[in-house]
């Protein structure tokens, strides 16, 4: 299980390895940039290498593939792409295949995505003087705090 966070150039992600009895087992890395600088994140089955092969050389939201291919991808995938022109889409594949633009100031999947966006909204609404990374940072470590199947350590990267 996952906690992918997209907000203001920047995705985070929690690093829990799980087993089948979702138990855990460790520690993983679930973002990862692709040819183009772009970056990558998924949650779902563990296996994202067909997916992630077949976003590797896109340079642009047009390059993702259509739905009819990503139906062909035999696996239960959510993920997210982030452009470094800033664009976010969210990408699955499987029977419920889809690709669309998130035009949301802040955007999260997996298990934990819920605590992460209550968290980021409530942030969003106090006044402060915290860096958008301290923000992010914090409200996915609420969502690892709240849901059982995302840990740290935190991963962080500028898109």
């Amino acid at each position: 299980m996952t906690t992918v966070v997209v907000k203001g150039g920047y995705v985070a992600s929690d690093s829990a390895m799980t087993d089948e009895d979702n138990k855990y087992i460790g520690s993983i890395q679930k973002v990862f940039r692709l040819e183009h600088g772009h970056l990558f994140a998924s949650c779902g089955d563990g296996d994202d290498r067909e997916l992630r092969k077949a976003l590797h050389s896109i340079q642009t939201p047009a390059d993702i593939p259509l739905v009819s291919d990503l139906k062909k991808i035999e696996s239960d995938i959510e993920s997210v792409v982030a452009f470094k022109t800033g664009e976010v889409w969210c990408v699955v594949v499987g029977p419920d295949a889809a690709a669309y633009p998130i035009e949301e100031p802040h955007f999260a999947i997996g298990s934990g995505r819920y605590p992460a966006l209550s968290a980021l909204d409530a942030l969003d609404r106090v006044p402060s003087d915290w860096t958008m990374e301290k923000k992010i940072k914090t409200a996915l470590l609420i969502a690892c705090e709240r849901d059982v199947y995302s840990r740290g350590p935190i991963r962080f990267y500028k898109i």
